[in-house]
């Protein structure tokens, strides 16, 4: 039963990604970004900066290890991350269902030579997002460790540290792939930015409690890391 309920969280996760890039590339007249107003600007605005906020709430509490032990209290440790992936999935889903769009556009890049450049770089960041997903253990990402804990302890262990790869060029690639993912578009219509500007707040937010997390779990391991390779932006020094 539990495989069962990390299974349907998984491919609800691929599911929320697909849509949510069929979303963010203006694909579709139903699920873009850009989709007929619906909603008069004011409403159009709250109602967004709440599905941002209730996305980065999700995020940002359920990944806190105080969550974690808290949830593991009352669910077997295997299940906490079916049930983070379970909620990301649908918090992504909201955004993409409920997301209003605004009229108004911040820049529309007309040269085809600079639609190439922006085109490459988001290419870029969809390949420093998957190879960070995939340098960390793809199945391990969507929750699999957690069914391979010993048959005599349900206690989840925390993974050796390592930098695979990519993660010697920067601390969070997924990060700075999504970043790159959210702003490097021909057109900038003003809903498209809250979204951008949203999503990287919560970004910010979130490294900075992620990193005090590793610190905590891997002590200096983790403080000589952050010394060595940029926090963000390959190349960019960056710290707290």
């Amino acid at each position: 039963m539990a495989y069962l309920f990390h299974l349907g969280a998984m491919l609800l996760t691929l599911l929320s990604l697909a849509l949510f890039g069929i979303f963010l590339m203006d694909l579709s007249p139903v699920w873009g970004i850009n989709r007929p107003e619906a909603l008069s600007a004011d409403m159009a605005l709250l109602t967004d900066l709440f599905l941002i906020l209730q996305f980065g709430l999700q995020h940002s509490v359920m990944a806190r290890q105080s969550f974690k032990k808290r949830l593991t209290r009352i669910l077997a440790p295997k299940l906490e991350r079916s049930v983070y992936i379970l909620a990301s999935a649908l918090s992504l889903i909201l955004i993409v269902w409920f997301w209003q769009s605004m009229d108004g556009m911040i820049w529309e890049v007309e040269s085809k030579g600079n639609i190439y450049i922006l085109h490459f770089f988001f290419g870029v960041g969809c390949v420093f997002a998957g190879i960070g997903v995939v340098s960390i253990k793809g199945a391990d990402f969507l929750g699999f460790q957690q069914f391979r804990v010993s048959k005599t302890t349900d206690k989840i262990e925390h993974p050796m540290f390592q930098t695979p790869f990519i993660y010697r060029v920067v601390r969070h690639p997924i990060y700075f792939g999504t970043l790159l993912v959210l702003w490097v578009h021909p057109q900038m219509s003003f809903g498209h930015f809250v979204l951008a500007l949203g999503m990287t707040a919560y970004i910010i937010i979130g490294i900075y409690y992620e990193e005090k997390d590793l610190v905590r779990i891997y002590g200096n391991q983790y403080r000589k890391y952050q010394e060595r390779v940029p926090m963000l932006i390959p190349g960019v020094m960056l710290g707290w």
